[in-house]
């Protein structure tokens, strides 16, 4: 399974209780986030639960791998480089 933690919050699904059901059968996460409207935005902005996402990484055994599925902006290099310092400061929180 690839889990895409930016759909399921928009959808409203409690990403805690979905991962931990799915542990066994997820091999990746796609991290963005999502605004109400359902569009793609910078990570942190939108209405993912990143905290609650790295809580429920921090019960899983296994390394987990991720993929950066997130809004390109107008400067989309400067816009990758805030992403990602974004989600390394929550996973090393």
């Amino acid at each position: 399974i690839v889990y895409d933690i930016g759909n399921s919050s928009y959808c409203g699904y409690d990403i805690e209780k979905e991962i931990m059901n799915l542990k066994n059968n997820i091999k990746l996460f796609h991290v963005k986030d999502k605004n109400k409207s359902g569009e793609n935005v910078s990570l942190g902005s939108g209405i993912v639960d990143f905290d609650k996402f790295k809580n429920t990484l921090s019960l899983l055994k296994a390394n987990q791998r991720f993929t950066l599925e997130t809004l390109r902006g107008k400067d989309a290099l400067s816009e990758q480089i805030n992403n990602y310092s974004f989600i390394y400061d929550v996973l090393n929180r």
